[in-house]
């Protein structure tokens, strides 16, 4: 750590010092510079008295703004078309008449039990005597048959229908809809624009001294675009 103990000599303190002085010189330059490359200063004229020259053959453009106001009524037609499922919820019950024509198929078996009673009348021929002929005798039968079956029955049946009908729909309907409506849409405004004209004109005869009067002006001037100078009244 003997180099701790060396005496600092002078011209190393101006030398930092002048190093020092260099950079605030450079920093204090790059701001100003940047200040004066992007702000802007405001300038404020009041009363100010003025002269204007135009030489000649002075090419100018003139633009005048004349402002124009109109009213619009008008109620156009417009074709509207519209693609969409609308949901309908139907409140009451629906009446409708039906008819209805179409045919039953019946295949079934029927199954019959019971008695089913006969009544008849016999005629026996009864031999009385070889040489005698047959006498025909007549005897009145009554009886009761039973009877146990099952008839296999196979057919259609016609069905004709026509009556009212009731129903209610509890669910909402998706209904479909494609259609395109005529709409008029009313148009009813104020309509206000400017219509602009511009004229192209060149001075033959020049004009060396005019003056004029600002009464007021407020001006942004670029910082770099001032020159200063000092005056002596």
């Amino acid at each position: 750590m003997s180099w701790l103990r060396r005496p600092v000599r002078l011209r190393h303190v101006l030398l930092v010092y002048g190093l020092t002085l260099l950079a605030w010189a450079g920093a204090l330059a790059a701001g100003a510079r940047y200040v004066l490359a992007h702000q802007t200063a405001l300038l404020s004229l009041r009363d100010v008295p003025a002269v204007l020259s135009l030489p000649r053959d002075l090419h100018a453009r003139a633009q005048a703004l004349v402002p124009l106001q109109t009213r619009i009524d008008w109620a156009p037609t417009v074709a509207v078309p519209v693609h969409q499922t609308v949901r309908v919820q139907l409140p009451t019950a629906l009446h409708a008449q039906a008819r209805i024509e179409s045919s039953v198929p019946i295949d079934t078996f029927i199954d019959f039990a019971g008695d089913i009673p006969v009544s008849l009348d016999l005629e026996i021929d009864v031999p009385v005597r070889r040489w005698l002929p047959t006498a025909r005798v007549k005897l009145p039968v009554s009886l009761r048959v039973p009877v146990k079956l099952r008839v296999p029955l196979q057919t259609d049946v016609p069905l004709a229908l026509d009556s009212r009908v009731t129903a209610a729909l509890d669910a909402p309907l998706d209904v479909p809809v494609h259609t395109t409506l005529q709409a008029r849409v009313p148009i009813h405004a104020d309509v206000q624009g400017w219509a602009v004209n511009q004229t192209d004109f060149t001075l033959h005869t020049p004009i060396d001294a005019l003056a004029l009067g600002v009464a007021r002006a407020d001006l942004r001037v670029p910082l770099n675009a001032l020159a200063v100078s000092a005056t002596r009244r």
